[in-house]
């Protein structure tokens, strides 16, 4: 929960939709990946919602390998899969505050990233990977996000911080 008063920061995870309904916010988040074909080759689907964190799936392929040793994921792929999950979330941090933003376009304001972070934590070995992503701070300017991604067993492979750049 977000101490009161506090504008510049996201709002409670009960409201945290487009139109203050669970499918619309989904709706926006489908049209937004579906304009995006960088997230389609990566072979990212929108899973849900959990509570206010934006959740991705995404299988492993060949073409993701970085330590065959291991079959493990290429650090690449993790930052880009984190940095796609980011914005999404920034993007639901704005849709939050604005659910106007979705009428007409549901796939805008295209967030700009300013700034990335990961921290690599383990190998991401296995068959499937979940990401997840919840605004940190929703600004009229800047959207801080906090992202993580998971193998198939929960292992906790790689978190993220991200800084978005509103339009």
């Amino acid at each position: 929960m977000n101490p009161p008063g506090n504008p510049d920061t996201a709002p409670p995870s009960d409201t945290l939709t487009a139109g203050n309904t669970p499918e619309a916010a989904a709706a926006a988040m489908r049209a937004a990946m579906e304009q995006v074909p960088f997230g389609r080759w990566l072979g990212l689907t929108f899973s849900g919602f959990d509570g206010d964190r934006v959740l991705l799936r995404f299988r492993m392929r060949d073409e993701f390998v970085g330590n065959p040793t291991r079959n493990a994921l290429h650090g690449g792929i993790i930052a880009a899969v984190l940095d796609t999950v980011g914005g999404l979330a920034a993007f639901r941090g704005i849709l939050a505050r604005d659910p106007a933003v979705a009428e007409g376009n549901p796939a805008s304001p295209w967030l700009s990233t300013i700034d990335l972070r990961t921290d690599y934590l383990r190998p991401g070995t296995g068959d499937e990977f979940t990401a997840s992503a919840f605004p940190l701070r929703v600004g009229s300017r800047l959207v801080v996000v906090r992202m993580e991604l998971h193998g198939a067993s929960g292992d906790l492979v790689a978190v993220g911080t991200g800084t978005y750049a509103v339009p």
